[in-house]
């Protein structure tokens, strides 16, 4: 019993541990800093989740040439897409400021973005467009949200 106990303790600890060293989306966003790219005005807060929120975005992945994706943005902090026009898959979203960061099942990214008509133009936190860029178009177009 007295092993068992000691084994309690030291499991509870390893949890304790990790979910201290743990942040949440929000806690990741709210601490990046971001590069201003030239001549660039970013979007606020307000105006990104005008933009983003409950609403679909698609573009060519500039990270994955050759790829393609759709993303809605569900209102409830969650991402529903489709890769290539076949893999659905789906994430996490939270915007801290100008930053937006997201967490799918096997990578994460912060950015930032401005926009022009129905374009959104992704920047790295550093200020470079390695994002690229998406069109956006309003409410759950692709019928990704279910």
């Amino acid at each position: 019993m007295k092993n068992n106990r000691k084994f309690n303790w030291v499991l509870l600890g390893f949890f304790v541990v990790t979910l201290v060293g743990c942040k949440t989306l929000q806690e990741t966003a709210m601490s990046k800093k971001v590069t201003k790219p030239a001549g660039v005005t970013l979007l606020s807060e307000q105006e990104m989740r005008d933009t983003l929120v409950g609403n679909t975005y698609a573009g060519d992945s500039v990270r994955y040439p050759g790829s393609t994706y759709i993303e809605f943005i569900r209102p409830d902090g969650k991402i529903k897409g489709l890769w290539n026009g076949t893999d659905r898959y789906t994430g996490e979203w939270a915007i801290s400021g100008n930053v937006i960061c997201a967490k799918y099942p096997s990578t994460s990214n912060c950015s930032t973005m401005s926009k022009s008509g129905d374009t959104i133009y992704w920047y790295d936190l550093d200020g470079t467009t390695e994002g690229g860029y998406s069109k956006v178009t309003s409410g759950d177009s692709q019928n990704l949200g279910q």
